[in-house]
């Protein structure tokens, strides 16, 4: 006999556990920016006695940004952002740059009153020039921290971030002594939407209409972000754990069920 996967199956199932589940967060609010085009955003990096600043410019920023306000919490859902090529001690390009997070490793704090936050997190950094002479091989893992804030501006609601510290690379000529260096990562975003936890579809509310979103999101992620322009599966990361998989979907059907729905 063979058992045949049933989208149906699975909500009624989903539905059922719904009714024993609890840990909804429904005070849980993500905020979706894109770069700010009146404001430069930029990475420098500082490498002093070895070759001086380098800075590559920001052309595209996209991130979501998950705020809990009673919690006093926030983190990065989702991150993604192309800087232009950087020149490296010795001339070496480290070409086109790609950088996103790594997904559930973000965690901060966040002041309502004033709108600052800060986060700590992991970030893929892939990159197209080839940079074995400093023993790195695309793509790269590094911790990040960032300080934060949220404001109103003229052209709308705004998060501006920023991320500073040390680094160092290993140097061909003198494996002794590390080129060590300062980074700056300057990034101004504006805010596209803001929604609720669980609403799949970015209208506004958390009902039936969110469920094939809701499951389109988990199998096919490429697939949600063409039907569902502006949206972001995080909103579906309806356990606040910086990850979409089978615990949101207990949340999100005790949500439907009236446990907690934002």
């Amino acid at each position: 006999m063979k058992h045949r996967f049933s989208i149906r199956g699975w909500i009624a199932a989903a539905c059922l556990s719904a009714l024993v589940v609890g840990v909804v967060r429904a005070d849980l609010q993500v905020l979706i920016a894109d770069q700010d085009p009146s404001q430069q955003s930029f990475f420098t990096l500082d490498f002093g006695p070895f070759g001086g600043e380098t800075t590559g410019f920001i052309s595209n920023t996209r991130i979501s940004l998950a705020i809990d306000v009673p919690q006093k919490r926030a983190r990065i859902a989702s991150y993604h952002q192309n800087v232009e090529a950087l020149t490296l001690p010795g001339g070496l390009s480290t070409g086109a740059i790609v950088i996103s997070i790594v997904p559930g490793t973000s965690s901060g704090e966040f002041e309502p009153q004033t709108g600052e936050f800060s986060t700590n997190e992991f970030y893929e950094i892939a990159f197209e020039g080839d940079l074995s002479a400093y023993g790195l091989f695309s793509p790269i893992f590094l911790p990040g921290a960032s300080n934060g804030v949220i404001e109103n501006g003229p052209n709308g609601r705004t998060i501006s971030q920023a991320w500073i510290g040390t680094g160092q690379l290993n140097n061909p000529s003198n494996p002794k002594k590390p080129i060590v260096f300062d980074y700056t990562c300057e990034v101004h975003t504006i805010v596209s939407g803001q929604f609720a936890a669980g609403d799949m579809n970015c209208d506004g509310s958390v009902n039936g209409g969110d469920v094939d979103a809701f499951f389109v999101a988990l199998v096919d992620p490429e697939s949600y972000a063409a039907a569902n322009p502006g949206c972001d599966v995080s909103v579906g990361d309806m356990t606040d754990d910086g990850l979409l998989n089978g615990a949101d979907i207990d949340a999100f059907f005790a949500c439907l069920a009236g446990n907690g729905c934002p």
